[in-house]
């Protein structure tokens, strides 16, 4: 038997409140309403990547019934707040990418998000270097308005609560246009009072005390969250489609290893040797041996001497499947190339 190895989220003020809200929503309207334009990954690939191997380890842990704790990284666990509580199987179509130029400098921004439509994470570019400005959780969400324009809504713990609206700047960085945030009236603590500024590090010292009741507030703030403007977010399960990569060198004399290291996540993964047997006037392929190998994790690799034109080897492999974070199989075939002998793999349809 073949042994394999593997390393490894009162009226009238009430009307008067409306009308506010509704003159601010009608400016942003007019103003934020243009979309997006849409641009590559680009330096945003290795970002992307960390949070596809996030996800991947989270899923592999669940599997196993391990406990699966939050990363250290903002942006990361903004991601795993978002998706830990989701199936298995949805977790790569339920979080979602988009990248556009937001704030028409010319270079893209990727945004990070759920199914739902809020924003787990913003990057920008600076120095032709990815950059993260802001990240969104279930207790402080964000939300696209459309433009360049963004909200901002959450709680600072307690009662208290916040909103803000915000844009970025050509330089990529975020400029607070209206913060918004409730606290305790200094004469009767019971009582909450709605202060607004334009700095929201400042925090008191640069607000003012608003007409808005928390009631108000609280109305502004589902008027602006319904306003949302829809991004064309794509799975992330869609990212990084590219081939398994594949390594193979000599053992010394006519031994030749077979090295496979992960790259993602991979479901399934059976080493399998096909031969060609006589169908009429023809030849197909019949599967003669399959050896389960488990799950691989990203980087782990699996080691093996492929068996190329029927020489036989300990491993009896001249193939591999595997199946990728979407559900798909994917097949391997090892041959010689014609050209200067050597040894490779190729991805090929499944022929049993």
């Amino acid at each position: 038997m073949a042994v394999l190895t593997t390393r490894n989220k009162s009226a009238r003020r009430g009307l008067r409140a409306l009308a506010r809200a509704s003159c601010l929503l009608a400016v942003a309207a007019a103003l934020f309403s243009a979309a997006p334009q849409p641009v590559r990954a680009g330096v945003y690939t290795e970002e992307l990547g960390e949070m596809q191997t996030l996800l991947q380890d989270m899923v592999v842990k669940q599997s196993r019934g391990q406990t699966d704790t939050a990363p250290d990284r903002e942006d990361l666990m903004a991601v795993w707040e978002s998706a830990r509580n989701l199936p298995p199987d949805e977790v790569f179509n339920q979080t979602r990418y988009v990248l556009a130029d937001i704030n028409g400098d010319g270079e893209g921004e990727l945004l990070t998000g759920d199914a739902e439509g809020r924003i787990t994470n913003l990057y920008t570019q600076q120095g032709g270097r990815p950059r993260h400005v802001k990240s969104g959780f279930v207790r402080d969400a964000c939300y696209y308005l459309g433009g360049n324009r963004f909200l901002s809504t959450g709680s600072t713990g307690g009662r208290n609560m916040v909103l803000s609206l915000w844009h970025l700047d050509k330089q990529g960085s975020p400029v607070c246009d209206q913060y918004y945030y409730t606290r305790e009236a200094e004469a009767d603590p019971a009582r909450q009072e709605v202060y607004v500024g334009t700095d929201p590090n400042t925090g008191g010292a640069a607000a003012k005390k608003s007409t808005y009741t928390v009631g108000e507030l609280n109305d502004l703030r589902q008027q602006y969250e319904g306003k949302r403007f829809s991004l064309p977010w794509r799975p992330l399960a869609d990212f990084g489609n590219q081939p398994v990569e594949i390594t193979f060198f000599n053992l010394g004399g006519a031994k030749v290893q077979l090295e496979y290291t992960a790259t993602r996540y991979v479901k399934d993964f059976h080493v399998v040797q096909v031969e060609a047997v006589p169908d009429g006037g023809s030849f197909r392929q019949r599967l003669v041996q399959d050896l389960p190998a488990g799950d691989l994790a990203l980087a782990e690799s699996f080691r093996g001497e492929p068996c190329v034109n029927g020489a036989r080897s300990q491993f009896l492999t001249d193939g591999f499947t595997y199946r990728d974070h979407t559900g798909r199989q994917h097949y391997y075939q090892f041959h010689y190339s014609g050209a200067d002998g050597s040894l490779i793999g190729s991805e090929e349809q499944i022929p049993w």
